[in-house]
């Protein structure tokens, strides 16, 4: 075999076809002079070595193991290997390899002829190339024609349905294993996918991707193209693609071609399809397909264009519809539900929370909340005022309200700075929440915020946000109009409250009705939640309530409870606003009670007294005196009720009052003895008739107790017939002055005549509180009365008792059954307990005598 192979051999060097003999482990044993023609090899490089010393990193692997797997089994193969020359250059190369066998049929050599078809194979390649790209050009143009159509009869379907269908008619078309399609917002970190297709569509489930080129999932193809906007062709074996490289491979992807596009919103829709690694894209492709990718942004930009104008006719809507109901006449409640109400109904807002400012607080209150989402915003935190702490999370309404202009927030579930809720669904999966400033007429200072929150991100438009703006300004001008018409209105009850106090200021007795009627009138005909005038006490330096009225039984009882002071060194009594109003001779107020150190502990007293939000304090004058004799208070549970307007106006009846006061002391000076007992000085019969009506009157609308007391002295003409008339005067004079000291300030004395008094005990709490008067009476009237050194009397009385309303209600049916009683307490005078008997009905010669609960 050794001489034929030499024989053989020797045949070979005159080929022009390269001949490579081996053993049958495939060492090189002979090459002919083409072998080192062909490759760059001398003999002696190559004689002992393997052939596969030729190939390289572009030699395809499957053709490597078809020559092993063919030569392993004895068979001849024939094909066709990309070599490389000694120097780099790759070849492609023709080879037959034969196995040369022995007599019984062992291997013994390995004879392969070789030729350089590099010329005539790149034609071919470039041949099936060409077909190649003119079936993907071919395809690519059918995409596109197809694309045009899906967006154009599909415009009005959801954006996510009609990118599935996309991405399904890509993946046919293109022979693609799949293709998928996402979109950037601007500040937004990931890809949002919005569709995928083809067989390997599960190869997106986990995919990142960024345009951040400091983060892995931005470096690789994608990124690059988001930032580019421009086609990026790629190959899983690409050294870019490393991250993605081992599970792109495991869903069979090889090749792909990724473009991106930008919208008018500045949001990029990226479109990206890969094909298996035996069918690749090629470089030309890149500007149709870049043309596919700027359809899907024309597509979002139409269908972004009609939706924003639908949005703004629907906002329009809105607006006229409100402008159409703020024609009526609606107080500030009203106008807040038709303004979040009307926005829910006519557009797209998924929730509208309308804020305005909490009094005396800073916070903002809820005042309406409408929409789907109510349930939730209801449950967002109360919105501050102030300037939020370093680091803690900043309510929308509180940003708005600083910075006194609209604000956006797109995806507020990915915003830190938001509560807590907005973290959570279905707050989370909003697009935009947006708030405005509710700013006061004629001013830019904000007096509450609306927020809108809706699904679509690009739902706030310029446009929008200016036509919002315009819906809110109406809004504030029909709230403006709502508080001048509220304004006018307490104005009117002011003023007819005035009117009335001045016609009965000039029908009244004395300064204590005159300041009852004024407070009566006060609450009874306006909007104040109460009224009272303090005078200064002439045994203290104290202020004593005169007269109260109040609206809630509450209010009065810790009205009765103040104790105000003309010290200024007694806190907090001395600096309530009515003792510094009477100190300082001058109006004050109005201010805040809850604001005011003085007034705010006394209105923490009591739950009903938080309700209070201005009082004004008013000095009355009187004409060349140094201080004032009275001091008006008035309350109002109304912020802002006391304006200028009503200030002046209670100037005007605190004026009339003065004058009233000045005519009425007069008036009393001169009617003195129209209305006082000439004998005692203590009040004459048409006194008591007309006190006893305003006793009445006050009882009846406070729900109040009086007692009228007829008092008659027991066998007292003796005394007139022993002593003489004279005697019997001084008795009556020196008796009159008892009675007054043993009742209290606020009761009412009065002679009927003769030797028979009326005593009117006011405010009666409970029978205890008449039998102990009374019993002080009895005690008095029994002392002995010295006339002279040697005459002195002791007279004792018999007292009749009526309650109101238990013995009746008018004046002349109290009169009368205390008139009744006092007959029986006369016809008892031998063994009765006590001097006095309470009328009882319906038999009031019962042998037991009614005690009338008064608690």
């Amino acid at each position: 075999m050794a001489d034929s192979l030499q024989f053989n051999s020797s045949a070979f060097d005159s080929l022009s076809d390269a001949v490579i003999i081996t053993d049958p482990d495939q060492r090189i044993l002979y090459v002919n002079q083409a072998v080192e023609h062909m490759t760059g090899y001398g003999a002696s490089e190559l004689l002992g070595n393997n052939p596969r010393l030729f190939q390289g990193k572009e030699t395809d692997l499957t053709t490597r193991q078809n020559i092993h797997e063919t030569l392993s089994a004895g068979n001849q193969f024939f094909g066709v290997i990309l070599n490389y020359h000694k120097h780099g250059r790759a070849f492609w190369n023709q080879l037959s390899i034969t196995p040369l066998r022995s007599i019984n049929g062992a291997i013994t050599h390995f004879i392969s002829v070789q030729r350089d078809i590099s010329e005539s194979h790149e034609a071919v390649l470039r041949w099936h190339r060409d077909q190649q790209r003119m079936s993907l050009l071919a395809m690519l143009y059918q995409a596109l024609a197809d694309t045009r159509q899906i967006f154009r009869d599909h415009e009005s379907e959801p954006a996510n349905r009609v990118f599935q269908l996309w991405c399904e008619r890509l993946t046919d078309i293109i022979d693609a294993r799949v293709a998928f399609v996402g979109t950037l917002r601007p500040g937004d970190q990931w890809v949002q996918f919005l569709a995928s297709a083809g067989v390997s569509r599960g190869y997106t489930e986990q995919l990142k991707i960024s345009n951040d080129p400091t983060l892995i999932q931005g470096r690789g193809p994608a990124g690059e193209s988001l930032r580019t906007l421009g086609a990026v062709l790629g190959n899983v074996d690409d050294p870019s693609f490393s991250p993605w490289r081992e599970r792109a491979k495991g869903y069979g992807l090889g090749s792909n071609l990724t473009a991106s596009a930008l919208c008018q919103n500045q949001c990029r829709v990226i479109l990206s399809v890969y094909r298996p690694p035996d069918r690749p894209f090629m470089s030309e492709l890149e500007p149709l397909f870049l043309q596919l990718v700027h359809e899907a942004a024309d597509f979002l930009d139409r269908r972004s264009t009609a939706k924003r104008l639908q949005r703004l006719e629907e906002y329009r809507e809105a607006h006229r519809e409100m402008q159409t109901h703020l024609l009526a006449t609606l107080d500030e409640p009203q106008i807040y539900t038709l303004l979040a109400e009307t926005l829910v109904r006519y557009t797209d807002a998924q929730g509208v929370d309308v804020l305005v400012q909490s009094e005396n607080t800073s916070t903002l209150r809820r005042m309406r909340v409408a929409g789907s989402l109510a349930p939730w915003v209801e449950k967002l935190p109360t919105p501050s005022t102030r300037p939020p702490q370093p680091g803690v999370p900043v309510p929308l309404p509180t940003r708005v309200w600083l910075a006194k202009s609209p604000l956006i927030i797109p995806f507020p579930g990915s915003d830190s700075q938001l509560p807590g809720p907005w973290t959570k669904p279905p707050l989370s999966q909003m697009g935009v929440v947006a708030g405005w400033p509710l700013l006061q007429r004629g001013t830019l200072e904000p007096v509450g915020v609306i927020t809108i929150i809706a699904e679509d991100p690009d739902t706030f438009s310029p446009e929008l946000m200016q036509l919002v703006g315009e819906i809110l300004q109406s809004a504030s001008l029909a709230l403006a109009s709502a508080y001048d018409r509220q304004h006018i209105a307490r104005l009117q009850k002011y003023q007819n409250a005035a009117l009335h106090a001045q016609h009965e200021f000039l029908q009244l007795p004395d300064a204590a009705s005159l300041y009852d009627s004024l407070v009566r009138l006060l609450v009874k005909e306006t909007d104040c939640a109460g009224a009272y005038v303090l005078q200064p006490d002439p045994t203290s330096l104290d202020l004593k309530m005169v007269a109260v009225a109040a609206r809630d039984p509450g209010i009065y009882k810790a009205l009765t409870s103040l104790h105000p002071s003309r010290d200024p060194e007694k806190i907090p009594e001395g600096h309530l606003l009515c003792s510094r109003a009477f100190r300082e001779g001058h109006p004050l107020g109005p201010v805040n009670p809850a604001q005011d150190s003085a007034l705010s502990d006394w209105v923490a007293q009591d739950p009903r007294m938080s309700g209070l939000k201005e009082v004004v304090a008013w000095p009355v004058m009187e004409r060349d005196q140094p201080e004032p004799t009275a001091v008006l208070a008035i309350m109002s549970e109304n912020p802002h009720d006391f304006t200028p307007s009503l200030m002046k106006l209670l100037a005007q009846l605190m004026e009339s009052l003065q004058v009233v006061l000045e005519q009425l002391k007069s008036r009393n000076e001169i009617a003195q003895l129209a209305w006082r007992d000439p004998l005692t000085g203590v009040g004459n019969r048409r006194a008591l008739d007309g006190y006893l009506e305003q006793s009445v009157s006050r009882a009846t609308e406070s729900h109040n107790h009086f007692a009228v007391c007829l008092l008659d002295l027991d066998d007292f003409k003796p005394v007139n017939d022993h002593y003489g008339h004279d005697v019997g005067d001084q008795v009556l004079q020196v008796l009159s002055h008892t009675l007054a000291d043993s009742i209290r300030t606020t009761d009412f004395l009065a002679r009927l005549g003769g030797d028979e008094f009326v005593i009117i005990l006011d405010n009666i709490s409970q029978i205890h509180d008449v039998d102990t008067i009374l019993q002080k009476v009895d005690e008095r009237i029994a002392r002995p009365i010295g006339i002279s050194p040697t005459i002195s009397v002791t007279v004792h009385a018999s007292i009749g008792v009526a309650l109101f309303p238990e013995a009746g209600t008018r004046p002349q049916d109290l009169l009368r059954h205390a008139d009744q009683a006092l007959y029986v307490s006369k016809s008892r005078k031998g063994h009765r307990p006590y001097s006095w008997f309470t009328y009882q009905a319906p038999n009031v010669n019962a042998a037991v005598e009614y005690r009338p609960n008064l608690g």
